[in-house]
């Protein structure tokens, strides 16, 4: 085995020991984080959180709005699992949110990940008379008989687990009234096993 000449061997032991010795307080913020008082977190206004506080004027008003939104997240419930994403997780967010940044705040999109929660917006009905859609059971699923393909299997839960549920049926019609708009989903919900409803 032949040894390596030292002028290669000693750049490529330095770059080793330098990887090995990166810290945690590198990739701290360039600017000290601001500690908000009570009233900086009382004045955010709602819609600064909705926009997942991008507008914030200062790193104080930034670290207020994030401790709003916060408080605003559930606390994950084990009982109705699926309605979070996979990595949801509060205080992990928080974190993100604060890393990084030249001005001290920033938005960090990487931190949607654990943020992320299923959209249930409450179904609008056209006709109040209208009957009650039967919805499955979620995961309580019945397995897939063998020899029975995916798409058959798909055809059998959609007629036994949630069903057909028709008010009228009408002829020449000029338009269709979505109950529930499609959106497009982002990277982050197609990757996510829970948030997106349809399959």
């Amino acid at each position: 085995m032949k040894h390596l000449p030292l002028q290669i061997f000693l750049p490529i032991l330095l770059t080793l020991n330098a990887c090995g010795s990166v810290t945690e307080s590198q990739h701290a913020p360039l600017v000290p984080r601001a500690i908000p008082s009570k009233d900086d977190i009382a004045a955010v206004k709602q819609s600064l959180v909705d926009d997942k506080c991008r507008r914030s004027k200062s790193s104080r008003e930034y670290e207020a709005c994030l401790i709003v939104a916060i408080q605003q997240m559930p606390v994950i419930d084990l009982t109705k699992r699926e309605y979070f994403g996979e990595r949801y997780d509060p205080k992990a967010w928080h974190a993100c949110m604060q890393r990084g940044g030249d001005r001290g705040y920033y938005n960090n999109y990487n931190c949607e990940v654990y943020r992320m929660r299923r959209l249930d917006d409450a179904i609008a009905k056209p006709k109040l008379d209208m009957p009650e859609i039967q919805w499955p059971k979620g995961t309580d699923l019945p397995p897939k008989p063998g020899g029975m393909s995916n798409r058959a299997y798909f055809d059998m839960l959609c007629k036994t687990e949630a069903g057909e549920t028709i008010y009228k049926t009408v002829e020449n019609v000029e338009g269709v009234f979505q109950m529930r708009p499609a959106f497009e989903p982002t990277d982050f919900q197609y990757s996510d096993r829970y948030v997106l409803e349809d399959p």
